[in-house]
């Protein structure tokens, strides 16, 4: 494998790996490029909470000095970031509330998964406050920046993640995912992302938020810049014996196989450009159009498919998370001080459901707000009565969906991650409609991810006219200076299939990077003495 980028921050994950195995770069000289270029862009971008700088150094002279230890591990030497929701040794989790911090005496399990693999935490990154919003800011350590806009959001909750892995901080990290937390990120940043199938990763070793639903669980997921290293991360992540001597990359102990398995030329894909709810901006449509372009010419069969019925599916996503009529939020928020944006949910969430027909025709109705009163008058406190009826609908809605993947005998289905770019701050809550594509997919609990696929072009901002509902108005703003952010899509695929769902994403991220507005870090905007 060949340098590919003049600067060692600039490497993916497993190019990291392969110079270091091959003595080309000591583990020192990756580490301290890396922490350098941390300290060259978070005082821009505020991702990283907290940094392990001193530590990681020791560990790379270390595995310098001591070449036996990183034998057959894949990751060896590796920089890696973790959300800061995760348990790191040593490490403190705020989640963002003005409480005294959680602090971690071991590490948690995929972290430990992570460091016995041969990767060196540099840090842990920036959430939403409860990680209840996609936009990362909180009290305790303010808003992170988006690298391509100083002034548009990273999304979230894996915000810090995505912002400093595109910022070229470290080469691969740690997020989780519960409502496009690992995939909106991802798109607004330029990486890539998966969430794994529902269970597949253990959720131990983590803070949680929402305590006790059941029927939506968040997945832990790997990012990174390249398709190759979310791979390369799962056999990590899925490895069932963590303390067990690395070998072979094949090795049996790992649940998941480190190379590509699939003949794209096997592959049905099934496509929706637009999910009926929420229209795509004109990037995202033809970041789609060019991927089914580049999967049609590597041999995949491309299958239109009809959308699925999106508003009934999110009216029973919002209303099964919001079925405590946010009474845990208020437990784990009680003593701190709140965001904005957090406190208007927290506010909103309990509000009684008799009441909230009412404020939808006398609030939300006069403004335009249709589609945010659709799911506001689908969310509030429910009795367990309630529950189980709105669980068993969802039951049945999830099945009409697969049903209509077998009708079509698709394996995979590509289409947009989010409605817009980046957003513009403050807006998180208001948007919610826009991250439909990527909700969608928590409630099926299928495997997805995100990959780059180009960025806004001068002249495609926004298509939208007409009469428009208040959050596609607010879409047009957002679109309106948007040129040069970055747009991914998204590829969803059948319970355990990952591989499958990457080697699609694999496939595509080939693609684009062969056209010209790929969002490549070579691209990024400078940073102070970059």
């Amino acid at each position: 494998m060949q340098r590919t980028s003049p600067k060692l921050w600039q490497h993916g994950a497993a190019q990291l790996a392969h110079l270091i195995a091959s003595r080309e770069v000591s583990a020192s000289e990756v580490i301290d490029a890396h922490i350098e270029r941390i300290e060259t862009v978070n005082p821009h971008i505020h991702a990283m909470t907290e940094t392990f700088f001193d530590r990681a150094k020791t560990t790379a002279k270390r595995l310098d000095d001591e070449p036996s230890l990183l034998a057959g591990r894949p990751l060896r030497g590796v920089p890696i970031s973790i959300k800061e929701c995760f348990l790191v040794a040593g490490g403190k989790t705020t989640l963002g509330m003005t409480l005294p911090p959680i602090v971690h005496a071991n590490d948690g399990l995929h972290v430990a998964r992570l460091r016995d693999a041969g990767g060196i935490v540099l840090g842990m990154t920036n959430v939403p406050q409860m990680m209840i919003i996609h936009e990362t800011r909180n009290p305790v350590f303010g808003t992170t920046n988006n690298p391509w806009n100083l002034g548009r959001s990273v999304g979230g909750s894996s915000g810090g993640e995505a912002a400093i892995l595109a910022a070229g901080g470290t080469a691969l990290g740690l997020g989780s995912d519960l409502g496009g937390s690992i995939r909106l990120p991802s798109h607004f940043c330029g990486v890539a992302g998966l969430k794994p199938t529902s269970r597949r990763l253990d959720r131990s070793g983590a803070v949680e938020n929402l305590r006790g639903m059941a029927w939506l669980e968040y997945q832990p997921g790997p990012m990174a810049r390249h398709v190759a290293d979310l791979r390369l991360a799962m056999h990590v992540l899925c490895r069932t014996e963590p303390n067990a001597r690395w070998s072979k990359a094949e090795d049996a102990r790992s649940g998941f196989n480190p190379q590509p398995s699939t003949d794209i030329r096997s592959l049905r894909v099934g496509v929706y450009a637009d999910d009926g709810f929420f229209p795509p901006c004109p990037a995202a449509k033809r970041a789609i159009a060019e991927g089914i372009q580049g999967l049609e010419a590597r041999g995949a069969t491309i299958v239109t498919l009809e959308p699925p019925k999106t508003l009934e599916l999110l009216k029973s996503y919002f209303a099964i998370a919001s079925a405590d009529g946010g009474r845990d939020f208020r437990r784990m928020l009680k003593g701190s001080k709140l965001d904005p944006e957090v406190a208007r949910l927290v506010r909103l969430a309990a509000l009684p459901r008799w009441i909230r027909p009412l404020i939808a025709m006398l609030v939300l109705a006069p403004f335009g707000k249709q589609k945010m009163s659709s799911l506001f008058q689908a969310s509030g406190p429910r009795s367990a009565n309630s529950l189980w009826q709105i669980t068993y609908q969802a039951v049945q809605q999830v099945r009409e969906v697969f049903q209509a993947w077998d009708e079509a005998n698709v394996d995979v289905v590509l289409c947009p991650t989010h409605a817009t770019p980046a957003l513009l701050p403050d807006c998180a809550v208001d948007m919610m409609p826009a991250a439909s594509y990527s909700v969608l997919m928590n409630l099926l609990g299928v495997p997805c991810g995100s990959v780059p696929a180009t960025r806004v072009r001068a002249g495609e901002t926004s298509d939208r006219r007409g009469k428009l509902d208040a959050s596609e108005r607010l879409a047009a703003k957002i679109e309106a200076g948007s040129e040069g952010l970055p747009i991914g899509v998204q590829v969803a695929g059948r319970f355990w299939r990952e591989d499958q769902v990457l080697d699609v994403m694999e496939a595509l991220e080939s693609h684009y990077r062969t056209l010209p507005d790929y969002p490549d870090i070579v691209h990024l905007p400078q940073f102070g003495n970059d």
